[in-house]
């Protein structure tokens, strides 16, 4: 099966230096470059309408502007986190609605979001951005939950050293007793994100997802699962 190509992407480049820019389906069948095209699609939550950045959006009358260039200093940091995301995995191009889709353009949006479970069928990877509940948070520079506690043995003295207690989410008002809840629950079902009735499609439409959660990274295929610690500076 051919990969679906979404109407607009947004090209990131290879390194952090790079400046990304949308392309059109149509530039990109001029270059014939879809051949075998590699994406990450970003799957998040957008939060209160009041916490969205309207200059975060693309518009009708922004989306020549973003032909040409993203600013990223005006993008959510949650953006920002996503486009680094790709560029440290060597992506070149991620698919992101609030930025690919024509914001507040009714036509547009019906034409993309009858596309959208190809869209994440397609993409190489979906993002899944668990840690962050809005618009206005990020997913990666995020503080440790976590305190240090000294301590020195009394039978000798030259035993020192220091526990680390670090923070995990209650669900649904039970701690997570006699393996019941697995890292990857924990951090998906204290999620906002896991409440969205998008993800049903997102989700299981995705042949990979990278979810970054409150206290790990996951890493889910259509054969296995793994996670990783999250270290977060």
């Amino acid at each position: 099966m051919t990969p679906h190509i979404p109407a607009r992407l947004v090209y990131v480049g290879n390194h952090i230096d790079s400046v990304p820019h949308l392309v059109l389906r149509g530039t990109l069948r001029k270059r014939g470059t879809t051949r075998g095209i590699k994406y990450a699609a970003l799957s998040y939550c957008w939060g209160p309408e009041t916490e969205i950045q309207v200059n975060a959006k693309t518009t009708i009358s922004s989306v020549a502007d973003r032909i040409r260039a993203i600013d990223l200093k005006n993008l959510p940091q949650f953006l920002q986190d996503a486009i680094r995301i790709c560029q440290v995995l060597s992506i070149r191009y991620i698919w992101i609605d609030m930025l690919c889709i024509l914001q507040g353009d009714p036509v547009d949006f019906e034409n993309e979001s009858q596309d959208m479970a190809r869209i994440y069928e397609s993409a190489y990877i979906t993002i899944a951005a668990l840690a962050s509940d809005s618009c206005t948070q990020g997913f990666l520079s995020r503080p440790f939950q976590a305190i240090n506690i000294p301590f020195q043995s009394r039978i000798n003295p030259r035993i020192r050293g220091t526990y680390t207690m670090t923070y995990r989410p209650r669900i649904r008002g039970k701690w997570p007793l006699g393996g019941k809840y697995t890292p990857f629950r924990l951090d998906l079902e204290s999620s906002q994100w896991h409440k969205r009735g998008w993800i049903v499609q997102e989700e299981n439409m995705s042949s990979r997802l990278l979810y970054f959660g409150e206290s790990r990274i996951h890493f889910r295929c259509r054969h296995r699962q793994f996670r990783r610690m999250l270290i977060m500076t």
